[in-house]
């Protein structure tokens, strides 16, 4: 790990989403960089002694996390899983979510994690999507932002599957930023693992058919 690992702070919530829960640990817990070291230190940490793991709005079993709350006050990113939606975030956990955002701290959220986000006030006024079942309930519950079931942009952070998908089935995720500084190409490619900027743009380029800064440019900030 390299001596100054990124800090990846998830949060589990009561009402976690249990796949939700598990796909950011899978995912930046296991990246690495190009000389096998793992550029992300990712803390699992519960805002109780425990939570409920739900799937479906269903709770199926309780599990603790080993750190708590006060373990993602220094992190760099922070990452609100999917949620039950039918209960309120704690005010501690909303404190904690705009302390990091007046800090610039990069804020992600999965599916419905989106709501606490609104919860906290950081979504006002920017166009946002959740899990394209709860789109319209996101709209509902908080006007001061545009909701769309079906979404992609660097202005806020969530995961949607398509409308089109069956219901039941695992979603893609789409990762986006509230806050984060820019990066360059080669300091983007050093934290995904690319190893360069060139190789960075070629997987960028096979993968969504489009560069980089074509990318950027279709979502540029609106006047």
């Amino acid at each position: 790990m390299p001596a100054d690992p990124h800090i990846v702070a998830v949060l589990a919530l009561e009402g976690v989403v249990g796949f939700d829960l598990s796909m950011p640990c899978q995912v930046f817990g296991t990246a690495r960089l190009a000389d096998g070291s793992y550029p992300y230190q990712v803390r699992f940490c519960g805002v109780a002694p425990s939570v409920n793991v739900t799937a479906g709005g269903v709770g199926f079993y309780r599990i603790e996390a080993p750190n708590g709350r006060d373990a993602a006050e220094d992190a760099g990113t922070i990452v609100v899983p999917g949620v039950t939606t039918t209960r309120l975030t704690a005010p501690s956990v909303l404190a904690l979510l705009r302390e990091a955002a007046k800090r610039r701290v990069r804020i992600v959220s999965i599916c419905t994690g989106a709501f606490v986000l609104a919860e906290a006030g950081l979504l006002s006024g920017r166009q946002v999507t959740t899990h394209w079942a709860a789109a319209g309930e996101l709209a509902r519950r908080h006007p001061d932002s545009t909701s769309t079931p079906s979404l992609s942009t660097s202005e806020t952070v969530t995961c949607s599957p398509r409308p089109a998908s069956p219901p039941g089935s695992t979603c893609g995720c789409t990762w986006f930023t509230a806050t984060s500084a820019p990066r360059s190409p080669q300091g983007l490619a050093d934290r995904s693992g690319h190893g360069s900027a060139s190789a960075l743009r070629a997987h960028f380029d096979r993968e969504s058919r489009t560069s980089p800064h074509r990318y950027r440019q279709s979502f540029r900030p609106r006047d």
